[in-house]
């Protein structure tokens, strides 16, 4: 690879980067209200996870991410987190999670 191409290569990201998060401050700004208390981040891949359908017509890919932004969730012991699953409310435990919209892709193995 060329310096002037590795140049371009880096400028590409750079805008990628760029319009990635001008998009994600827009669809923020149209889902954020006042009471909300958020922030945008960039995860990092982590893994991906590929399951198909019993007859194997069908894939879902599963990837996992990271984030040193989203904190941990609560250190419980093994008996605090299951008398809190087992007590009349349960949701008193929550991870911090961030859920993407499903979209298909096209899988290269096929």
């Amino acid at each position: 690879m060329t310096d002037s191409s590795l140049l371009n290569s880096e400028l590409e990201l750079q805008q990628q980067e760029e319009l990635y998060q001008q998009l994600l401050l827009q669809t923020m700004g149209k889902l954020h209200t006042e009471t909300q208390d958020s922030k945008v981040i960039r995860p990092q891949p982590g893994i991906c996870v590929k399951t198909s359908s019993e007859t194997g017509n069908e894939k879902v890919f599963i990837n996992i991410c990271q984030s040193n932004s989203v904190p941990p969730p609560p250190e419980l012991t093994r008996e605090e987190l299951v008398q809190l699953l087992q007590s009349e409310d349960p949701s008193g435990y929550r991870v911090p999670m961030s859920l993407g919209e499903p979209h298909t892709e096209v899988d290269n193995s096929m």
